[in-house]
């Protein structure tokens, strides 16, 4: 974080202002916010819409703008925190509701819907650390389709539930490796295809990240593998064919050859072999 994140905040606290001398510009100011701030496009309300609103003390805060005939929060209105966060928008009922802008003590920026305080329909996050994600939410958790993005250049376009990625979504990594496939919290884990920067392509069955099941494996010098593995080791029945056209189809332990098997060479001939732990036994 730079040195200008952390600068200390003022002193001024909320016990120090009579109800008539309240003031937004007086009270304590995030420096990690402000930052914020002078970074973001113009929003649909602005606070020059509320100058001729007068400021009144709330529980750990500020608020000035509209209210209905029983004294709530309705319409549009801004507070701001004693922490230095704040909320610009529309209220219903003393609460968020409809279009808002929230940022954060900690610099993180949402813009978008809002039902009864919570983040809910369509928004905006903008972490402070780079990271944006944009999409759907549900009671403050990104659920829905959305897509998101991280400062080393990493990627995610798909499903999320209870802010996780599941379902089915794409992610891009740094290096340029590519997953296309199921997700289940957070975890790739199901059916998926994942291609490697170097040429490498797997495409199968997945359990908490590592290839588990059936699935196809190919190497960019022509090498295949078509079988069982469990947490990302060839296990159970596989056949596997050498760029030289030799194929062995049989039974595998700890990623290797293990048990009976049949192998093929390219001339055709069939040999019948048994392994332990990849050494032929005859």
């Amino acid at each position: 974080m730079s040195e200008a994140c952390i600068v200390k905040q003022s002193s001024c606290k909320l016990d120090q202002f009579s109800d008539t001398t309240q003031s937004f510009d007086q009270l304590n100011k995030n420096n990690i916010v402000l930052i914020v701030k002078e970074n973001l496009s113009k929003f649909i309300i602005t606070e020059d819409e509320l100058i001729g609103f007068k400021s009144e003390k709330i529980q750990n805060g500020l608020y000035k703008g509209e209210k209905d005939s029983q004294g709530e929060r309705s319409g549009i209105g801004q507070i701001l925190y004693e922490d230095g966060s704040e909320y610009i928008g529309y209220w219903e009922n003393d609460k968020y509701n409809g279009k808002g802008r929230k940022i954060s003590k900690n610099g993180d920026c949402y813009e978008g819907e809002f039902l009864n305080g919570n983040f809910h329909g369509q928004g905006v996050m903008r972490y402070f650390d780079g990271g944006v994600y944009i999409g759907e939410w549900y009671d403050g958790t990104q659920s829905g389709v959305g897509e998101e993005s991280w400062p080393d250049g990493a990627k995610f376009k798909g499903s999320y539930l209870n802010g996780k990625k599941h379902g089915k979504g794409e992610f891009l990594w740094q290096d340029q490796s590519k997953y296309c496939g199921e997700f289940v919290n957070n975890k790739i884990e199901g059916f998926g295809v994942y291609l490697w920067v170097d040429g490498r392509v797997y495409k199968g069955d997945w359990k908490e990240d590592k290839m588990n099941g059936y699935g196809e494996f190919k190497w960019p010098n022509g090498r295949q593998y078509k079988g069982n593995y469990v947490m990302d080791v060839k296990e159970g029945y596989g056949e596997f064919l050498w760029a030289d056209g030799k194929i062995y189809k049989g039974h595998w332990k700890d990623g290797k050859q293990h048990g009976v098997g049949k192998m093929i060479y390219p001339d055709g001939k069939l040999r019948v072999v048994e392994w332990k732990f990849g050494k032929a036994l005859n």
